[in-house]
């Protein structure tokens, strides 16, 4: 099997000529094996977090584990 080392950009489906189990392949997808990012995730944890308690999901995190405690309390035996 042969890898395909063309750097043309891909888009979401692109077509290969490289054989594959011995016959062509007409139409193939490429995988995004790694992101490479500008900045750091770091930088940006205090802006992430913010957002996830003004948009009240941390309220919703809290009230799902004290519900599911106590049903489980409930349920054990």
């Amino acid at each position: 099997m042969k890898i395909d080392t063309d750097v043309r950009s891909f888009g979401d489906f692109t077509t290969s000529d490289a054989p594959m189990l011995g016959q062509t392949t007409a139409m193939m997808t490429t995988p995004v094996i790694a992101q490479q990012f500008e900045d750091n995730f770091f930088d940006h944890s205090g802006d992430i977090l913010g957002n996830f308690v003004e948009s009240g999901q941390l309220w919703a995190l809290l009230i799902g584990v004290v519900i599911g405690y106590v049903i489980r309390g409930i349920t054990t035996y």
